[in-house]
C-alpha cells in the first residue's frame, strides 16, 4: 500500500478550476473537475475507523491515468509545510480509469496512537497526461487538487481562535489556534470602532491546532478606525474574535 509519487492534475481552464475549487471548499459538495469526479472533499480517520474510501469517477470520453500520494501537513511560522509520511497510506497509488468507470481508493491509518493534538495530512490527486494516437503528447493544463485528511486528538477536540490587530504598515491579520483541532473559515472581515467594517475577504483558510497563520488585508482594512475584532464565517457558523495585541507574544 505504500504510496509512490502522485499529486493531482485535471483538465480545466484555470478560471474553471478556480470556480470549482472555491465551490468545493466553501460548500463541501462532491467534487467534479475535468474528467474526474470525487466522492468527497475531506477524509476523517480515527483509531476506531482507521480507513476510508474515496471513489474517483471518470466522466470524460477518454481513459484517465491518476497518481495519488499522501503527505503530512503542518503549519510552521505562518506557512504550510508538507512532508513525506508513512502514517497514512493510499491504495492504489496509481489508477487507470476507463471512460465511465470508477476507481475505489482506500486511505488507511497505519501510524501510532492518536496524539494530544489533531494530526493533519493532505491527499494529492494528479491526472497524468496521455499521448494521442500519433504518439504526440497533447497540450493541456495540468493542475493539482488536494483533500485534507484529519485524525482527531486523544481527548475531545477543541478549537480556540485568537487574533492580533494588524501592525502599522503590515497588511496582515494573524490568527492563532490555541485548540487541539483545526479551524476552517471561508470569510474574514476586520471590524473597527462604531462597527466600521473593512473588506470582506473570501478564502479557504485553515489554522491548524496550536499554530498561527497570517491572512492578507487591503487599503480599506488599513483605514478601519481602531480595529477591535475579526468577524469569521467558519465551518461551525459565524464567530467574532476580539483583537488582542498579546497574541503576538504567543506567536513567537
Amino acid at each position: 500500500m505504500r504510496s509512490k509519487r502522485g499529486y493531482v492534475r485535471i483538465r480545466l481552464p484555470i478560471w474553471g478550476f478556480l470556480l470549482f475549487l472555491g465551490a468545493v471548499l466553501a460548500l463541501g459538495d462532491p467534487a467534479m473537475a475535468g474528467q474526474l469526479k470525487l466522492s468527497t472533499v475531506r477524509i476523517d480517520l480515527s483509531d476506531r475507523q482507521p480507513s476510508a474510501v474515496l471513489t474517483l469517477t471518470n466522466t470524460g470520453p477518454s481513459r484517465s491515468l491518476v497518481h495519488l500520494r499522501l503527505m503530512a501537513w503542518s503549519q510552521v511560522s505562518g506557512a504550510d509545510r508538507l512532508e513525506p509520511t508513512d502514517a497514512v497510506l493510499v491504495n492504489p497509488p496509481i489508477a487507470d480509469i476507463l471512460p465511465g468507470a470508477q476507481q475505489v481508493v482506500r486511505i488507511g491509518y497505519a501510524g501510532a496512537l492518536q496524539t494530544p493534538n489533531e494530526r493533519t495530512f493532505r491527499l494529492f490527486i494528479e491526472e497524468v497526461p496521455l499521448q494521442d494516437s500519433t504518439g504526440a503528447q497533447a497540450v493541456e493544463t495540468i493542475l493539482k487538487i488536494s483533500l485534507p485528511v484529519f485524525l482527531p486528538p486523544q481527548s475531545p477536540p477543541t478549537k480556540v481562535l485568537a487574533a492580533a490587530p494588524p501592525e502599522r504598515g503590515i497588511p496582515t491579520v494573524f490568527m492563532l489556534n490555541r485548540g487541539t483541532r483545526h479551524a476552517r473559515f471561508t470569510e474574514y472581515q476586520l471590524i473597527g470602532r462604531g462597527g466600521v467594517a473593512g473588506s470582506l475577504h473570501k478564502t479557504s483558510g485553515y489554522v491548524l491546532a496550536s499554530t498561527w497563520m497570517g491572512y492578507p488585508l487591503d487599503d480599506k482594512d488599513l483605514a478601519v478606525p481602531g480595529p477591535e475584532k475579526l468577524r469569521l464565517t467558519t465551518e461551525d457558523g459565524p464567530v467574532e474574535i476580539p483583537l488582542d495585541p498579546a497574541v503576538r507574544q504567543e506567536m513567537r
